[in-house]
């Protein structure tokens, strides 16, 4: 993969056997060519290859299905490459399945406990954020889910970007199953509540998923900053604020 050079002249297409395009890495070039997609398919020597690519697809999918039921999450505080990294670690999620052969592993039967602590901002982490510990609870039997927030006082206990007036703190808690690909979310959140030295309350976060539930039960916890103009409170840029996936438990 070549990258383009001239500052000038940014191009996108095809010419000839180079193809032009832009990524987040800035305007690159490739070469066209390669083996065919029906010897790919048919051709006994690149077995391995279809292989690889029916997992490829597999994480992938269970990749995009997840980030569909965070959306709402990932667009408050997830970075321009969250979800790339989503379908990285699906992979290996998916390449930790010890049940089934290459070629049919599944993200389901892999170690989903990889996605325990993965933050959706690289730039900033929950802990870099928020510094005092939260505490979770999760009960399977009554589906009840919670977030505590222990008293605080935000100028000190909370890393608010530059011009920041307010902030919220929010979860997600979602009973998943990547099979069926379905999924009962929750969200709870607090007020907008202001950064500044007044000292805060402990809190909790309450949520109910449905009771009883024989699917894995992930926890996600946010924090997000805003800035009030002529008294309007408008959401920081994207990337000044923080989103963990906090909690992964698994049925019995």
């Amino acid at each position: 993969m070549a990258k383009q050079i001239n500052r000038h002249i940014k191009l996108a297409g095809t010419i000839d056997d180079i193809s032009f395009y832009k990524s987040q890495d800035g305007y690159l070039a490739r070469a066209k060519g390669g083996v065919s997609g029906e010897r790919i398919k048919s051709d006994p020597r690149f077995k391995n290859t279809r292989l690889n690519g029916r997992e490829f697809g597999a994480s992938g999918k269970a990749a995009k299905f997840f980030r569909k039921v965070v959306n709402n999450e990932m667009r408050r505080a997830g970075d321009n490459r969250a979800a790339s990294r989503v379908t990285q670690v699906m992979s290996r999620i998916l390449k930790s399945d010890p049940n089934n052969d290459w070629g049919d592993r599944k993200v389901s039967e892999g170690d989903l406990t990889l996605l325990k602590g993965f933050e959706f901002n690289l730039g900033v982490s929950l802990a870099q954020a928020l510094k005092p510990d939260l505490g979770f609870s999760i009960d399977r039997v009554t589906g009840q889910v919670a977030v505590q927030v222990p008293a605080l006082t935000p100028a000190i206990d909370i890393a608010a970007p530059a011009d920041s007036t307010h902030f919220n703190i929010f979860a997600a808690a979602m009973a998943i199953d990547f099979d069926a690909e379905t999924a009962s979310l929750v969200r709870a959140n607090t007020v907008n509540l202001p950064w500044d030295n007044q000292p805060l309350a402990a809190a909790s976060l309450a949520m109910n998923l449905p009771a009883n539930s024989t699917v894995p039960i992930l926890l996600l916890v946010g924090i997000e900053f805003l800035i009030i103009v002529n008294g309007n409170l408008h959401n920081q840029s994207k990337g000044a604020s923080a989103l963990q996936l906090a909690v992964v438990d698994l049925p019995a």
